[in-house]
């Protein structure tokens, strides 16, 4: 990391911190997402208004990240679940809305239907370790939050790697390590974010006095990062087999 940390700064942090200790925290956090719109650019005029369509519901999605004690949990708000709704379905998919995150002081999940099965894929938790923290800085619901940038590998619809550029705005006056879908890693609570630039997490509204629990969603199986891997290269060439 290639920021330093005031000496003032360093101070508000340990003040803050045993107002939030995992032992007394908590936080509940809104998102909304904000997208970079591109539908105009295309030319067929079925196509742009159906792109339209879609990106109109991404921008009525709604996430709630709960924070308690060493957990979190970040969702997609349950109280305006619309399956029955193609377009709702694939804006839920478009932003990852399939899939729930949990993390606590053991594991790091990503739940959901994977392969036609409710399952969870373990998720490295170190898979945001390098972070580059900026000195640029704006302004999140009163908070001063500064901007970071990391990277990291997955597979392409192709099977070939694929490098993921991620950039957050964090707040290190709340010092807790969790954000929108998985991203976390960095000395505070991380008010914006993105892994596609298209659509960006941008926390809407923060409650420091949550009364929602937090319960681990349920599932039937559980794969490593590697086996969910292997089996969706498996996927994309069977796919790529049938021409």
């Amino acid at each position: 990391m290639n920021f330093k940390f005031s000496i003032k700064k360093i101070l508000c942090i340990i003040i803050l911190m045993p107002l939030f200790s995992y032992s007394q925290i908590n936080i509940g956090v809104e998102y909304n997402i904000i997208v970079k719109k591109d539908s105009n650019q295309l030319e067929n005029k079925a196509a742009r208004f159906k792109a339209q369509q879609i990106e109109r519901e991404i921008e009525a999605l709604n996430f709630k990240l709960n924070i308690k004690n060493n957990a979190s949990l970040f969702k997609l708000d349950g109280k305006l679940l619309r399956d029955d709704d193609l377009n709702y379905s694939l804006a839920k998919s478009f932003v990852s809305g399939k899939y729930q995150y949990y993390t606590d002081s053991e594991q790091k999940l990503m739940i959901g239907d994977i392969f036609g099965e409710e399952s969870a894929i373990l998720q490295d938790k170190e898979k945001y370790s390098n972070w580059n923290i900026t000195k640029e800085t704006k302004t999140i619901l009163d908070f001063k939050c500064f901007k970071a940038t990391t990277t990291y590998e997955e597979m392409g619809n192709r099977g070939e790697p694929k490098q993921i550029y991620i950039e957050a705005w964090f707040t290190p006056d709340i010092p807790v390590n969790a954000g929108p879908l998985d991203i976390d890693g960095l000395p505070g609570l991380i008010f914006e974010g993105y892994t596609n630039p298209r659509y960006v997490f941008k926390a809407s509204a923060i409650n420091f006095d949550n009364e929602e629990e937090i319960v681990k969603p349920k599932f039937k199986t559980i794969l490593s990062n590697q086996e969910y891997m292997e089996k969706l290269s498996e996927l994309i060439k069977e796919i790529r087999s049938r021409g």
